[in-house]
């Protein structure tokens, strides 16, 4: 039973088994089919190289991100959770600032601005932040 990889811009888009007819009984003959039969393990998704002829395949790495990438992408994510916080705040902040708040919205209000601190703190850097927990509503 031959296997086959249906690639498409270096990448295993789909696999077939064809008994012993040749993959242009079931295909159009300008795609391209490889026979993989003895590519032992290969799914869907993996790189296929073609070098001088020889056609290679393996799996697809992610590669590690930049000190830049990480701070981007954490950068992104702090601006997601102060603006939680802040829209979060903002009802308990109009309260306090027309001087009608209770105790309670007081309360809130300081672990709300603790917890947007705390963000402010975070190690930007590093793969996996600990990001603080937000309060609770009370």
């Amino acid at each position: 039973m031959a296997l086959y990889a249906y690639v498409d811009f270096g990448i295993v888009v789909e696999l077939y088994e064809t008994g012993d007819r040749p993959i242009t009984d079931f295909f159009h003959p300008d795609m391209l089919w490889i026979d993989v039969t003895n590519v032992e393990g290969i799914q869907p998704n993996w790189i296929a190289e073609n070098v001088d002829g020889a056609w290679y395949f393996h799996v697809y790495v992610e590669p590690e991100p930049t000190p830049e990438q990480i701070v981007q992408k954490n950068g992104v994510h702090l601006e997601y959770l102060k603006n939680l916080a802040g829209q979060s705040m903002a009802p308990v902040l109009l309260s306090l600032q027309l001087g009608d708040s209770t105790e309670e919205e007081v309360v809130v209000a300081r672990l709300w601005q603790t917890y947007y601190r705390d963000l402010q703190a975070v190690d930007l850097s590093v793969p996996n932040p600990a990001w603080p927990e937000p309060p609770s509503e009370m």
